[in-house]
């Protein structure tokens, strides 16, 4: 079960139309996806956030009429970033699959690296949830580690 705070979290971005971004170390990214999705149908009666699923070469996003994920479209993640700055929902979900090798201050992609803080310090988006489910142990870089609140521990048991 998802600890309490990332209930906390959803629930101050879809009541007070916040942003936030939430680092969630974990073993198994595909149990911890559909752990969220419970989490947005338990708390979320009615009308369904945006949900989308970003990967470094693609994008996919979840239907709701459908229960199940839509077909991935393959786009780089350059793409995905400017999807959630163009996303007019009114509350929208934005899972992240392993992107720290992306956020890498040598290796990895500026324009991703630069992307949270501008996220945070732009006044066009509200109501987004990123989550950044990340393998145990991930280090983010200084640039976006003040704008992400990280579970750094394992967050759940798996099912037997």
């Amino acid at each position: 079960m998802l600890p309490k705070l990332v209930q906390d979290i959803f629930n101050r971005v879809k009541t007070r139309g916040e942003n936030a971004a939430l680092k969630v170390e974990s073993p198994d990214f595909v149990y911890t996806t559909h752990e969220i999705i419970d989490l947005i149908t338990l708390y979320n009666e009615g009308e369904k956030p945006a949900l989308y699923l970003i990967r470094p070469d693609r994008l996919t996003e979840y239907l709701w009429d459908k229960a199940d994920w839509g077909q991935p479209q393959k786009i780089p993640i350059e793409q995905s970033l400017e999807t959630i700055e163009k996303s007019k929902n009114a509350f929208a979900v934005f899972i992240f699959w392993d992107i720290a090798s992306r956020l890498d201050e040598r290796d990895g992609q500026p324009s991703v690296r630069s992307f949270i803080p501008h996220f945070f310090l732009s006044p066009k988006a509200t109501k987004k949830l990123l989550l950044f489910l990340e393998p145990l142990g991930t280090q983010y870089p200084n640039i976006v580690a003040p704008y992400i609140t990280s579970l750094s521990s394992t967050i759940h048991q798996r099912r037997s």
